[in-house]
């Protein structure tokens, strides 16, 4: 869970002061702090259909992502963290962020750390890191490194039923590039890249990933998740999914729209794509067919059958649960009669 809620909150920041002309900047805890306080609401946008993403050379470089579309959308909500309802599983956090019923937790004193998540029921959920992980060692600026390693706990209550697991995690993370933004809109920002290389290991598996985080002064941000680890970190890669948002304003979360027919068969892509634990699935349907929605691994293997009946025309929204599941890529399919799409999606933990 800590991931997902990771890349919600590096997704919000954006946080850091400019140098003049080589578009140079630091991040410090005041800025942090300002981006963390409670009303600093921010709305991420998810591109779902782009899947190529140009992340720019080491060192001075730029950036342009002003064709990516909004597909989703994810409002975050900074909140004073002794107002929540979990505060007592996370007495040292000093800042609070809401998510959709949930809240993550964060301690800032010389660097940030990420405490855990929770959320209430139905689908209770709390996670914690141990020791808390390192988000942010601070100041940041062009150059700075540091090595976060920790072991995640996470509790799934479902139906008065708990589950239990634990991952160890070591991340690397680097800032190894600087230069200009350039969002949707056509908006330019100066901001820093940050890699994040994380290995995930889960009952003697271990699983590497990769995200390429791109901060501003003003609030503006990007995320792109590389589709495998095997890619070069400079110029174009295939992308698993791309995130964004600008400055300031909020908006709700996006919803489904209901009244009218559909006009075809849709698969959606997936969100929150990466996801931990789990992450919604919606598809459209304009004639009434039996429809089956599954999920594979990658050897092809079927993992879990979401859908298996008749449905009527209209638009719909499953969520799947990846509790249990290693982190990595795995496969959804959805067939309605004789028409099928598949799309790939990320857990990662």
């Amino acid at each position: 869970m800590r991931q997902l809620f990771y890349c919600i909150f590096l997704i919000s920041l954006g946080i850091a002061a400019v140098m003049p002309a080589a578009g140079q900047i630091t991040i410090t805890s005041s800025d942090v702090d300002t981006y963390l306080a409670p009303g600093h609401t921010t709305t991420s946008k998810v591109d779902t259909g782009t899947h190529t993403a140009n992340i720019g050379a080491l060192g001075a470089t730029s950036w342009d992502f002003s064709a990516l579309i909004n597909n989703f959308s994810q409002t975050t909500v900074p909140v004073n963290p002794d107002t929540t309802a979990f505060f007592s599983y996370f007495p040292g956090a000093t800042h609070a962020i809401k998510v959709g019923t949930g809240y993550s937790y964060y301690t800032l004193s010389t660097n940030l750390y990420f405490l855990g998540y929770a959320q209430p029921p139905p689908t209770q959920i709390r996670t914690k890191d141990i020791p808390s992980q390192i988000l942010d060692q601070l100041p940041m600026t062009m150059g700075t490194t540091w090595t976060a390693s920790y072991a995640e706990s996470s509790y799934v209550t479902i139906s008065g039923t708990t589950y239990a697991s634990v991952s160890n995690q070591v991340v690397n993370y680097t800032v190894d590039a600087y230069g200009s933004l350039t969002l949707p809109g056509g908006s330019v920002y100066q901001a820093l890249r940050l890699k994040s290389d994380r290995h995930t290991t889960v009952n003697s598996f271990t699983f590497r990933s990769i995200t390429y985080q791109f901060f501003s002064k003003e609030g503006a941000s990007a995320a792109v998740v590389p589709a495998d680890t095997n890619q070069p970190q400079t110029g174009t890669i295939s992308a698993a999914s791309m995130s964004w948002n600008l400055p300031g304003g909020a908006t709700s979360v996006e919803t489904i729209p209901g009244g009218s027919v559909p006009s075809g068969f849709v698969l959606e892509q997936n969100y929150p794509n990466p996801f931990n634990p789990s992450t919604v699935i919606r598809y459209q349907l304009s004639v009434s067919s039996y429809v089956t929605l599954k999920v594979y691994n990658l050897l092809g293997q079927e993992l879990s059958t979401l859908i298996a009946e008749q449905l009527a025309p209209g638009r719909y929204s499953t969520k799947w649960d990846g509790t249990g599941f290693p982190s990595g890529v795995y496969v959804y399919r959805l067939q309605a009669g004789a028409i099928a799409e598949t799309r790939r999606f990320v857990l990662m933990r």
